[in-house]
């Protein structure tokens, strides 16, 4: 496991260490991990029904699919997280790969990303996609990540967006729009597609 201490996210009240493991297993409090997942997801934009979440049934398998796992923790605990593999490892989305302008052997999926909710507004996502930018090596070229185009339940727009675009990420095109994902059991929670490059 790699630490990196952060100087300039150093404040008076937070002194964050990130933190890569290179498997689920590095991970000691991997519960609490589980826990701030379904408490990310619970909140805006997602606004998942408490008890719905099940992240304990889906995370231990995706963070041991990740080639790219950053964690955030301030005094010890994990306030934020990062998690990436290689688009190719994800079978529905291959034959979507042109549409997304991607091509599958050089590029990472970004599937998981939140911060604490008591840790926001000091620029720790920042950090934490900054981090798995700069990890970004050959063969992958390419981060493609998917998020909500609206928060959910609103006409109101996904503020995670505007968030990867201001750290160069493209929405993906559909021709006249953006790309929406087609999903039937998605109709409620349309989402969209963003790229970065090298």
């Amino acid at each position: 496991m790699t630490l990196f201490r952060i100087a300039d996210v150093e404040t008076p009240t937070m002194t964050t260490v990130v933190q890569t493991p290179s498997s689920r297993s590095e991970i000691a409090d991997f519960a609490d991990f589980v826990r701030l997942v379904d408490d990310v997801q619970s909140g805006e934009p997602y606004f998942d029904p408490p008890g719905t979440l099940m992240a304990a049934e889906w995370l231990p398998g995706a963070c041991d699919e990740s080639t790219h796992i950053v964690l955030a923790r301030n005094g010890g605990r994990i306030v934020g997280y990062c998690t990436a593999q290689p688009f190719a490892s994800y079978p529905r989305f291959q034959s979507s790969a042109a549409d997304y302008g991607v091509v599958p052997s050089s590029c990472l999926y970004l599937s998981e990303m939140g911060v604490a909710r008591s840790s926001r507004g000091g620029g720790l996502g920042s950090i934490l996609l900054q981090h798995l930018k700069v990890r970004t090596k050959p063969p992958f070229d390419t981060i493609l990540v998917r998020t909500l185009q609206m928060i959910h339940g609103t006409r109101r727009p996904n503020p995670a967006i505007a968030f990867y675009r201001k750290h160069g990420f493209t929405l993906v095109s559909g021709g006249s729009g953006p790309l929406i994902e087609d999903g039937s059991a998605l109709r409620d929670r349309p989402r969209v597609f963003l790229r970065w490059s090298h």
